[in-house]
């Protein structure tokens, strides 16, 4: 038995063949297609995103390698302002020596026990937090006072304060003068502040 079909029930059939043709090339070829091109483009995107993070990070960290340089150098150079710890024994050596090249009379000497203290690299005295809060490179340091009395010439006093002022980490601190009959007995004080080099 043969069914006959009409023109019009023949276009339809085609029609209907030609669509569902497409819509399996589509579902099974073309859709696919699609999504496999989408994942791999999120996959990109994605190491695309890495690639530019470690980029960044790259660069960041050759700044922060030339940011930890320059905080190097500049911790070494705050060292500068600093004297070397030395021992009492030094230092009463030092205060005499100078005090003998201007032709002191020394009389005594009191060397203070050191304190360790926090200083910012700009030589200033300060705590943790003022330090912080300036930008400061903090450095831990020996802080120690020296008192000389000797009995003295009038116009040296100035270059031995001045060449006491020149060595780097020692200032003068006061400086007192008495009149003792022909005798002028001058009193000093400094401040040391030492760190290891």
């Amino acid at each position: 038995m043969s069914i006959k079909l009409s023109r019009r029930e023949k276009v339809l059939i085609f029609i209907l063949l030609v669509l569902a043709i497409t819509m399996g090339g589509y579902y099974f070829a073309i859709k696919p297609a699609m999504d496999k091109n989408k994942s791999i483009r999120q996959e990109i995107d994605a190491m695309s995103f890495k690639y530019d993070m470690s980029l960044s990070d790259y660069e960041l960290s050759k700044d922060m390698e030339e940011l930890l340089i320059t905080a190097s150098q500049e911790y070494r150079d705050s060292f500068i302002n600093y004297y070397d710890v030395v021992n009492d024994e030094d230092l009463d050596d030092l205060f005499t020596d100078l005090a003998l090249k201007y032709k002191f009379t020394p009389v005594s000497i009191a060397i203070t026990r050191p304190v360790l203290t926090v200083v910012s690299a700009y030589g200033i005295a300060a705590d943790k937090t003022e330090a912080t809060a300036n930008n400061g490179i903090l450095v831990s340091t020996v802080k120690q006072a020296v008192t000389i009395k000797a009995n003295a010439i009038n116009n040296s006093i100035s270059k031995f304060v001045d060449e006491i002022n020149a060595i780097d980490g020692i200032r003068v601190s006061m400086v007192n003068c008495e009149v003792a009959g022909n005798a002028l007995e001058v009193s000093f004080e400094y401040k040391l502040y030492m760190i290891e080099k």
